[in-house]
């Protein structure tokens, strides 16, 4: 049973070569699923989930440590440059070895990778050193995450910080607990909540409320805004972890040479 975060799935380990566009990779290890479990809530339909892309920069986070495909495409010398960037809003784009510029304007924000390990966020992801963040312009809410490892990952729909910083969030937010969901407000409110703020390594990335919360339809007629903020709900001191929700939010390049995160 392997673990990706929103599902789980058992199967046969599977050695075979594969294409993509026009790269080729020979001899790549994968799973090859027999059953899948979704685990959790997502806004993802894991129906349309056909398979999962391992894009980690070395083979320490596979639970085998096999290489993931971006890895087999490095030491394979397949790629122009080694790297691959990534935009998961519409029209949604994966690509390897290049940057699309016409995806963005402006320049690439380039932050500096850190290979610190800890119980969760465990070497070979890409991650960053986390500083702190701040909810909208209230100078009284700012929260120090000084020793924290922010793993950048696709693995988790969310954005998963400790559980006390997320109560804390909720409350500022007036998010309620009702029924079966996660803390949830009106979405007719959405629009009045503040920006949400981290700092990687110096440097800010916002998410507005539109980002940081998802619609979930209740029934025909009545639809709640849920927060994608959610607690780590394990006793984690030093990880957090920016899964989809915050990338949704940015354009990305993943540069294995430099061992630097690019965001527009």
């Amino acid at each position: 049973m392997v673990d990706y975060g929103y599902v789980r799935a058992s199967g046969n380990l599977t050695i075979d070569n594969f294409q993509f566009d026009e790269i080729q990779v020979k001899s790549q290890p994968f799973l090859e699923a027999a059953s899948v479990q979704p685990v959790g809530l997502s806004w993802d339909d894991l129906s349309i989930i056909h398979g999962i892309l391992g894009l980690t920069p070395s083979s320490a986070g596979s639970a085998l440590e096999n290489p993931s495909p971006f890895m087999s495409m490095v030491s394979q010398k397949a790629l122009e440059q080694n790297n691959f960037s990534m935009r998961l809003r519409e029209p949604r784009e994966l690509m390897f070895g290049a940057v699309n510029h016409e995806s963005f304007t402006g320049d690439l924000v380039r932050i500096p990778l850190t290979n610190r390990t800890g119980r969760y966020a465990l070497t070979g992801r890409w991650q960053a050193e986390a500083h702190y963040m701040t909810l909208g312009s209230d100078p009284g809410f700012r929260m120090s995450l000084a020793g924290y490892t922010a793993s950048i990952s696709t693995k988790s729909a969310y954005v998963l910080l400790p559980d006390v910083l997320v109560m804390d969030i909720w409350h500022a937010l007036q998010f309620e607990e009702i029924m079966f969901l996660p803390a949830s407000i009106e979405c007719d409110r959405r629009r009045l909540l503040p920006d949400l703020t981290f700092n990687l390594a110096g440097r800010n990335f916002t998410l507005g409320p539109n980002d940081y919360t998802f619609e979930w339809p209740l029934t025909q007629t009545d639809t709640r805004c849920v927060s994608a903020i959610m607690p780590f709900g394990v006793d984690q001191k030093d990880e957090i972890i920016l899964g989809s929700a915050f990338l949704r939010t940015f354009y990305s390049v993943f540069d294995f040479d430099t061992h630097t995160h690019n965001r527009m």
